[in-house]
């Protein structure tokens, strides 16, 4: 069963939860979930403890600053709605839409032998798609486009 809750009832839940008169552990652990809660409805990352040498993301608008190669399995990129979106649960709605979409990234794809190649990708609903059909093949790492030059003026 998948149940959507938006982010003000979750924070709502998370904050009954953190104020209820639990043992010390269940406490932390519920102050805890409202740290995250909050952090993700005001739009803010949330750092979980790392060693030294681990890659730490930013989230800047739903772009993951990094440099590096991103496995797809340890985050996908951030999706947002789509202009379909709104239709969703309508008699307007139809199988070729999709409610979420990603920006475009650099992804790394894998073909069945074993050769992998670059191109530009983005999510619909969490499921990769690119330009080209290619069958047989798998997205495997991808990181965000770089920002555009900026003009130089000259004078």
């Amino acid at each position: 069963m998948n149940i959507e809750i938006s982010k003000e009832r979750m924070l709502e839940m998370a904050k009954k939860l953190a104020s209820m008169d639990f043992c010390p552990e269940q406490r932390v652990f519920y102050k805890n979930i409202l740290r995250m809660v909050k952090a993700d409805t005001e739009g803010r990352l949330l750092v979980l403890p790392c060693k030294v040498g681990d890659t730490v993301y930013e989230n800047n608008g739903g772009r993951c600053q990094s440099d590096k190669w991103i496995s797809v399995d340890d985050a996908m990129p951030a999706e947002k709605n789509s202009i379909f979106a709104k239709l969703k649960g309508t008699d307007k709605w139809n199988s070729i839409m999709w409610e979420k979409t990603s920006d475009e990234v650099i992804v790394c794809i894998e073909f069945e032998d074993g050769t992998r190649k670059t191109t530009v990708a983005k999510t619909h609903d969490g499921i990769w798609k690119l330009d080209t059909r290619i069958l047989k093949m798998k997205v495997t790492h991808w990181m965000p486009l770089p920002e555009l030059p900026k003009e130089e003026i000259n004078d």
